[in-house]
């Protein structure tokens, strides 16, 4: 559903606010309660912008920016739906703007009340199985595992996060990487962050588990008891873990009284389903009682500072990156970028292959 773009009313001379070709209300002195005097100005982008994106300059505004400056006061402003009705609160005002809900208004936002057509073209892509999505000037029609990536990418994106190891992590602890030793002389090796007087560390490392699975006796029990496996990609490389060899990535999902939701690699063994889990520790250590020894030229910096740079929609740019964390020993960093360019390009062979999918139509299936 479309929404009104909200009215606005300014709290002291000269100040105003809108989305596109909306009102700004303006008046010298107003008096909560009143009115404000109705002049017709367009307000666009680069003016919202200037006015709210006040704390960093990135492109995007937060919602402690955007309450920051919300509300009465000199230099504030508050929104309300029309002329004489009462301003919103802080929380509604803003949930006008992000059109996305992913917690920042930005680009996104303006192209998603700018596209004339995206009734017509969200209708279609849902007849087709296929979720709509709005990336800057590109309409997308997602099949599943497309949509799988392009949410963890934005949700990433809109919090500061950084793909490493499997997960998403802080973009802070890519300050070093090294091992740090304790007094009592044990190693940590991994990313390291400066905290005031202590060290933060980020371990890769996997979490194992295993249930007993019989695909026939689980077709028989309740759909919501039911053990469900998704073998979403077969990457070429797989992983091994103690003594075995995992080669499926895909996810494990039951509801009921007993809810499960699990990705990583697959290992069907016997009647027993292995899940292997990338996963990370988080340590914290004081600095005054343990030394820091920094690795030279770590490869996860490298790895960093080239996907920093590379935008989530340059197809070529993550097929680069991808094909370097393989020379770099990187296979989750790697599907993950194969991944990015197949959310903007379905049939990029090299990608499909290297992330054990195959094209069907407007959807990926495992490879055999």
């Amino acid at each position: 559903m479309k929404k009104l773009a909200p009215w606005v009313i300014a709290l002291v001379a000269g100040a105003g606010l809108g989305f596109l070709a909306w009102y700004v209300f303006r008046t010298p002195d107003v008096v909560p309660g009143n009115a404000p005097e109705v002049i017709n100005e367009k307000y666009e982008r680069d003016e919202f912008m200037a006015d709210f994106d006040w704390l960093d300059n990135d492109g995007r505004v937060t919602f402690d920016e955007f309450a920051a400056l919300y509300g009465e006061g000199e230099g504030k402003k508050i929104f309300s739906d029309g002329p004489g009705k009462p301003g919103l609160d802080v929380k509604t005002a803003f949930s006008r703007w992000d059109v996305d809900k992913n917690g920042v208004v930005d680009e996104l936002d303006f192209r998603k009340h700018q596209n004339a057509s995206i009734e017509g073209f969200q209708k279609a892509a849902l007849a087709k199985g296929l979720s709509p999505e709005v990336y800057y000037d590109k309409l997308l029609a997602l099949n599943m595992h497309q949509q799988r990536v392009f949410d963890d990418v934005m949700a990433a994106d809109s919090t500061g996060q950084a793909f490493w190891r499997g997960r998403f992590i802080a973009r802070k602890y890519f300050e070093s990487w090294g091992t740090i030793t304790t007094a009592k002389g044990a190693t940590h090796t991994g990313l390291v962050a400066r905290e005031k007087d202590r060290f933060a560390m980020v371990e890769a490392t996997y979490q194992a588990e295993k249930y007993n699975y019989d695909p026939e006796a689980e077709k028989q029990k309740p759909a919501q008891a039911r053990l469900h496996v998704t073998v979403l990609a077969r990457p070429a490389a797989g992983a091994a873990h103690e003594g075995l060899k995992y080669r499926d990535w895909g996810r494990v999902s039951r509801g009921g009284a007993y809810p499960l939701d699990l990705e990583g690699w697959l290992l069907l063994d016997g009647g027993v389903l292995h899940v292997l889990q990338p996963t990370i520790k988080v340590r914290s250590f004081k600095q005054a009682d343990c030394t820091f020894t920094p690795a030279a030229e770590p490869v996860a910096l490298k790895y960093y500072a080239q996907a920093k740079t590379t935008r989530f929609d340059d197809i070529e740019g993550n097929l680069a990156l991808a094909r370097q964390c393989l020379q770099w020993d990187m296979p989750l960093e790697a599907i993950h970028h194969f991944s990015r360019a197949l959310v903007f390009k379905r049939d990029i062979d090299e990608a499909l292959k290297a992330c054990g999918l195959k094209l069907n139509g407007d959807f990926f299936v495992p490879q055999d």
